[in-house]
C-alpha cells in the first residue's frame, strides 16, 4: 500500500513537471579518451529557443564550460537546472549533456581497465623477443616474456589503468587516486 502511494506521487510530480517546464536541452559532447583519463574542461556550443513575443521566438547561440573529471565515462549525463529553452508559458528548462568517447587509436577503454593490443611477428612470439610500450600517461614498459606469447596471452599491471571516479569534494586534497588496470593482449601476425 505504500509503495503505490509513494508511485503515485512521483508520477504526479513528473507529470506536473511536463506541464510547467520546457522541454529539456540535451546535447553530446564528444571527448577522447585522453579527456576521461586526465581530466578536462570543454567548452560547447549550445542553441536554445528564447520567446520574444506572444507569437514569436528566436533562437539564442551560447557558450558553456564543462568539466570532464578523470574517470567520468561515455554516457554520463551532466545536469545544469534552468539553462534549456525559455518560452514564456513555461518555466526554463534544463540542459542535460550526455559524454560520447571517440575512438583511440591504440587503447581502448573496458569499465576502468585500459586495453592495450600490442602486435608483433610470430618469430618474435616464438623467441620470446623483448619488446616495449607505453602506458596512456607515456610510461615506457620494457618487457622480456617469460614464455611463448600466443593470443591468449595477457599480462595485467595492477592500478595503471583509468582513474575510478571520485566525486568527494575533499579528493583533490589526497595524492593517490584508485585506479583500474593496464591490460596487454597480443596480436600476433602471422605469416
Amino acid at each position: 500500500m505504500f509503495e503505490k502511494i509513494e508511485n503515485d506521487i512521483h508520477k504526479d510530480a513528473v507529470t506536473e513537471r511536463d506541464l510547467t517546464h520546457a522541454v529539456d536541452l540535451c546535447l553530446e559532447c564528444e571527448c577522447t579518451l585522453e579527456e576521461f583519463y586526465f581530466g578536462s574542461t570543454k567548452t560547447i556550443e549550445i542553441k536554445r529557443e528564447v520567446k520574444t513575443g506572444p507569437d514569436s521566438s528566436e533562437t539564442v547561440t551560447a557558450t558553456r564550460e564543462i568539466e570532464i573529471k578523470p574517470g567520468m565515462a561515455c554516457g554520463t549525463k551532466l545536469h545544469f537546472p534552468k539553462e534549456g529553452h525559455k518560452p514564456s508559458n513555461k518555466l526554463v528548462g534544463d540542459l542535460i549533456v550526455t559524454l560520447k568517447e571517440t575512438c583511440h587509436s591504440k587503447y581502448r577503454r573496458c569499465g576502468n581497465d585500459i586495453v592495450y593490443m600490442h602486435k608483433m611477428s610470430l618469430a618474435d612470439a616464438l623467441t620470446t623477443a623483448p619488446f616495449e610500450f607505453t602506458t596512456l600517461e607515456g610510461e615506457l614498459f620494457k618487457i622480456t616474456p617469460d614464455e611463448i606469447v600466443n593470443p591468449e596471452t595477457t599480462k595485467c599491471f595492477a592500478g595503471k589503468g583509468m582513474p575510478i571516479l571520485n566525486n568527494d569534494p575533499l579528493s583533490p586534497l589526497v595524492a593517490l587516486k584508485t585506479r583500474g588496470n593496464f591490460i596487454l593482449k597480443f596480436d600476433i601476425c602471422f605469416p
